[in-house]
């Protein structure tokens, strides 16, 4: 069963990742205020957290910095060619699933299809 990955906790309540992954504990990547400056220590952590916990079609669930999601989404993106990311929609309450990067050669199907 695919796992969910909180990008950052920042004291979010992410009870309603259960319709996503059921009953389990989704994951944390990083917790709390990070200084978003300093992007060599936050990928060189992130790296680290992925390569041992991050699986293919696993959740990434978009929270926290922008600085750190972007982070993360491009290093899965660079090794799977596409991430799924949860994101919060503040009306329905509930997390969208939606897929970014449609694989390793999509940049070159995006420019050929304009």
């Amino acid at each position: 069963m695919r796992k969910a990955i909180i990008v950052n906790d920042c004291g979010h309540d992410f009870s309603s990742l259960r319709e996503w992954i059921g009953e389990r504990r989704p994951l944390v990547m990083s917790e709390g205020t990070m200084n978003i400056f300093d992007v060599d220590r936050i990928e060189m952590e992130f790296k680290d957290f992925l390569e041992k916990k991050f699986k293919e079609g696993d959740l990434l669930v978009l929270s926290g910095s922008v600085v750190l999601n972007a982070i993360a989404c491009v290093l899965v993106c660079e090794k799977y060619g596409s991430v799924d990311v949860l994101i919060f929609n503040q009306k329905t309450r509930k997390y969208v699933r939606r897929q970014l990067g449609r694989g390793k050669d999509s940049w070159q199907d995006l420019t050929r299809a304009r």
